[in-house]
């Protein structure tokens, strides 16, 4: 990994999981680096079996390489361990496949720099958001896994699985948020992270984002019914004490 230091108190990293993301990563690296609230951009590579590394690191990306793959929420878990370590105050999470237009970041970065909130989500389904090559099966269902999540978390959330996110690093000092669980590795860390938030009564905030599909034979790397499990899984486990 590249090394940096974040001194500023408003410093922002950007963090995009990836795996096998040769083919976008580059554009979504190109494109963060163009924002100015951005400090730095640190592509986790998940062990991909292309040359995604390279390709981020050559476009000016710092890049963590995982040995073995692990899944999106140890990916996320890494590049937050380092923004902590590195003294960064606000993460972002983007994904590395393209799916975020980088130029809403700054929609989800100002509400969290400014102050207004702990927490900053990105909502395909907000006026001024939009889909772009998206099934209307996958739509309706987002909407109902949305739905579900507001009402076993007690808030109210329009796209509970959007990946394009900000928060203010100390949040992970909250009490009751631990991200080091085994079994938050793959789709389950996010869920359980804004899961706890909304439970521990943070300030969270949806802003409008666009959502894009490129290809449809790359329509998304989660496997049907087991991610699909491993999403709901937070929500529900949590909320009936089965799990902390």
């Amino acid at each position: 990994m590249g090394s940096a230091m974040a001194t500023d108190k408003t410093s922002v990293l950007v963090i995009a999981p990836a795996f096998n993301e040769a083919k976008m990563i580059g554009e979504v690296v190109r494109g963060v680096k163009r924002i100015p609230e951005v400090t730095d951009v640190l592509v986790v590579d998940d062990c991909s079996t292309d040359n995604t590394a390279e390709v981020a690191s050559t476009n000016g990306a710092l890049v963590a390489r995982h040995p073995q793959n692990m899944g999106v929420g140890a990916a996320i878990r890494t590049g937050i361990t380092f923004a902590r370590k590195m003294g960064y105050s606000v993460v972002a999470i983007i994904a590395g496949d393209g799916q975020h237009d980088p130029a809403d970041l700054p929609k989800i970065l100002r509400p969290v720099l400014d102050g207004e909130c702990d927490l900053c989500l990105g909502s395909r389904f907000l006026a001024g958001g939009r889909v772009v090559g998206q099934n209307a099966f996958r739509v309706w269902g987002i909407r109902l896994y949305s739905l579900l999540f507001s009402m076993t978390s007690g808030h109210w959330f329009t796209d509970a699985t959007n990946g394009l996110r900000a928060f203010r690093a100390s949040l992970l000092e909250e009490k009751g948020i631990d991200l080091a669980k085994e079994w938050l590795n793959r789709y389950e860390l996010e869920p359980y992270l804004i899961y706890t938030a909304a439970r521990l009564r943070l300030r969270i905030k949806e802003v409008p984002c666009t959502v894009r599909y490129h290809e449809k034979e790359r329509y998304s790397h989660m496997k049907p019914f087991v991610d699909w499990w491993r999403l709901l899984k937070p929500p529900i486990l949590l909320r009936l004490g089965l799990r902390r």
